[in-house]
């Protein structure tokens, strides 16, 4: 899948995503190195050639990358917000500092732009996963054997402006939505812990596991940086969303990541959720 891009690295935060991008290049014998994250990337990345480095490192991030002929980057898997006093910033990061503390009263969103445009600046092209393999990306409609039906979709319809008014304050990307409610909506805990507290609610607002209902909903920000942090999900998220009794999730098609595909989609099948890319017909009932 990737062409013209020379040599990548991936900018490996925690989580599934890094791992899987890897296992890909890999298998299309694409010359590619791994630059981890001290204390974030997972371990599993240590058998890749690169290199570990302090989050604030990024003077020594990018001479590194440099000196290994590395033309593109792609910036994937998860960080939580960090204290900036806190993570060893070398002399470019800390030129970055008032920047960064300038950028993250705005948001997750401005932040990540500002690494982007950082990255740029020093040469590096950055990708998006798409541009390494498009099987990661959700397709529009049903993903899998188990079909939503009209009170589903009729959730999804709701769920869409609701997703995207947090995501333009810079919130979140997820909501549930229950027989037309808001159950929950998506802020720094992330999507698991979110599912999470929707077990607590009581029942009669919300579906079991023996009566499922309701829809994790989940799409970008309208103001985010197509190329990182696309909305995810994977064999954790169906498992939550199973036990939250929701009765499916939705993501927009074309701008969403399922991990691990096939595993996901037959586990969903298996528990009988249904998994939709949705489009702007949706909001029409199209």
């Amino acid at each position: 899948m990737v062409k013209g891009f020379g040599k990548i690295a991936i900018i490996a935060g925690g989580g599934q995503l890094p791992i899987e991008l890897a296992k890909t290049l890999q298998a299309q014998n694409k010359d590619f190195i791994i630059s981890r994250i001290r204390g974030i990337s997972d371990d599993a990345l240590s058998i890749y050639s690169g290199h570990d480095l302090g989050l604030g490192q990024f003077g020594k991030r990018f001479d590194l990358l440099k000196a290994a002929n590395v033309n593109s980057v792609v910036l994937v898997g998860y960080i939580k917000r960090p204290e900036f006093s806190k993570i060893g910033l070398d002399t470019y990061g800390l030129s970055m500092l008032p920047k960064m503390l300038s950028e993250g009263k705005k948001g997750d969103d401005a932040l990540l732009r500002l690494l982007v445009n950082e990255f740029e600046k020093n040469g590096f092209s950055v990708l998006g996963v798409e541009d390494i393999q498009t099987d990661f990306i959700i397709t529009e409609g049903v993903i899998g054997k188990t079909l939503p039906n009209e009170e589903n979709l009729s959730d999804i319809r709701c769920a869409i402006p609701i997703a995207r008014s947090i995501g333009s304050l810079d919130i979140g990307q997820g909501v549930v939505v229950c027989d037309g409610i808001t159950l929950a909506v998506e802020a720094q805990e992330g999507t698991d812990e979110m599912l999470k507290r929707i077990v607590s609610l009581p029942e009669n607002i919300r579906g079991t596991m023996d009566k499922a209902k309701g829809v994790l909903l989940k799409c970008p920000k309208p103001i985010q940086e197509m190329r990182v942090d696309l909305p995810t999900i994977g064999i954790r998220s169906i498992e939550n969303a199973a036990r939250a009794g929701l009765a499916g999730i939705a993501l927009e098609a074309g701008k969403a990541i399922i991990l691990e595909r096939e595993k996901a989609i037959k586990l969903a099948d298996e528990m009988g959720l249904f998994i939709y890319g949705f489009s702007e017909k949706d909001l029409n009932g199209g």
